[in-house]
Protein backbone atom coordinates (compact mmCIF):
# COMPACT_ATOMS: atom_id res chain seq x y z
CA UNK A 1 0.00 0.00 0.00
CA UNK A 2 1.30 3.44 -0.67
CA UNK A 3 1.68 6.21 1.25
CA UNK A 4 -1.38 7.95 -0.67
CA UNK A 5 -3.29 5.02 -0.05
CA UNK A 6 -2.51 4.88 3.83
CA UNK A 7 -3.70 8.75 4.18
CA UNK A 8 -6.71 8.30 2.30
CA UNK A 9 -7.68 5.03 4.34
CA UNK A 10 -6.88 7.34 7.45
CA UNK A 11 -8.88 9.79 6.57
CA UNK A 12 -11.81 7.50 5.66
CA UNK A 13 -11.53 6.10 9.27
CA UNK A 14 -11.08 9.89 10.82
CA UNK A 15 -13.90 11.37 8.38
CA UNK A 16 -12.05 13.86 7.04
CA UNK A 17 -12.46 15.00 3.72
CA UNK A 18 -10.14 16.49 1.17
CA UNK A 19 -11.20 19.97 1.27
CA UNK A 20 -10.74 20.08 5.49
CA UNK A 21 -7.06 18.53 4.71
CA UNK A 22 -6.19 20.52 2.00
CA UNK A 23 -7.21 24.05 4.03
CA UNK A 24 -5.04 22.60 6.68
CA UNK A 25 -1.92 22.04 4.62
CA UNK A 26 -2.58 25.07 2.29
CA UNK A 27 -3.11 23.54 -0.77
CA UNK A 28 -6.25 22.86 -3.25
CA UNK A 29 -8.94 20.19 -2.48
CA UNK A 30 -8.50 19.00 -6.33
CA UNK A 31 -4.19 19.74 -6.05
CA UNK A 32 -4.87 17.24 -2.66
CA UNK A 33 -7.21 14.98 -4.71
CA UNK A 34 -4.88 14.80 -7.09
CA UNK A 35 -1.38 14.09 -5.71
CA UNK A 36 -3.01 11.25 -3.49
CA UNK A 37 -4.23 9.87 -7.00
CA UNK A 38 -1.32 10.01 -8.80
CA UNK A 39 0.95 9.01 -5.56
CA UNK A 40 3.16 12.56 -6.21
CA UNK A 41 3.00 14.36 -3.01
CA UNK A 42 5.89 16.70 -2.20
CA UNK A 43 7.57 16.03 0.67
CA UNK A 44 6.32 19.23 2.45
CA UNK A 45 3.31 18.67 1.44
CA UNK A 46 3.09 15.11 2.76
CA UNK A 47 4.85 16.57 6.13
CA UNK A 48 2.06 18.85 6.88
CA UNK A 49 -0.53 16.59 5.78
CA UNK A 50 1.31 14.12 8.55
CA UNK A 51 0.97 17.23 11.02
CA UNK A 52 -2.72 17.70 10.29
CA UNK A 53 -3.76 14.14 10.84
CA UNK A 54 -1.16 14.08 14.12
CA UNK A 55 0.74 10.92 12.64
CA UNK A 56 4.40 10.72 12.79
CA UNK A 57 5.40 11.77 9.45
CA UNK A 58 8.77 8.72 9.85
CA UNK A 59 6.10 6.37 11.14
CA UNK A 60 4.29 7.07 7.85
CA UNK A 61 7.31 6.65 5.08
CA UNK A 62 8.47 4.10 7.27
CA UNK A 63 5.53 1.51 6.29
CA UNK A 64 5.65 2.64 2.47
CA UNK A 65 6.83 -0.79 1.59
CA UNK A 66 4.30 -2.56 4.24
CA UNK A 67 1.02 -2.91 5.09
CA UNK A 68 -1.36 -0.27 6.56
CA UNK A 69 -0.36 1.11 9.97
CA UNK A 70 -2.26 -1.04 12.10
CA UNK A 71 -4.65 0.94 14.77
CA UNK A 72 -1.84 0.89 17.67
CA UNK A 73 0.42 2.48 15.30
CA UNK A 74 -1.65 5.15 14.26
CA UNK A 75 -2.65 5.83 17.87
CA UNK A 76 1.08 5.64 19.09
CA UNK A 77 1.75 7.98 16.58
CA UNK A 78 -0.80 10.09 17.59
CA UNK A 79 0.55 10.15 21.55
CA UNK A 80 3.73 10.93 19.54
CA UNK A 81 2.43 13.99 17.94
CA UNK A 82 0.55 15.20 21.22
CA UNK A 83 3.54 14.72 23.49
CA UNK A 84 5.25 16.99 20.67
CA UNK A 85 2.69 19.64 20.90
CA UNK A 86 3.12 19.78 24.62
CA UNK A 87 6.55 20.45 24.65
CA UNK A 88 6.39 23.23 22.03
CA UNK A 89 3.25 24.75 24.15
CA UNK A 90 5.68 24.28 27.81
CA UNK A 91 9.09 25.92 25.82
CA UNK A 92 6.22 28.63 24.93
CA UNK A 93 5.27 29.43 27.91
CA UNK A 94 8.86 29.01 29.41
CA UNK A 95 10.04 32.00 28.02
CA UNK A 96 7.33 34.48 28.83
Amino acid sequence: MTTSEKIMVIMKERGVTFYALAAKVGMSDSGLKNSLRNNTLKISNLKNICTALQIDFKLMISYEFEETPTELQILISVINAQRQEIERLKSQFETK
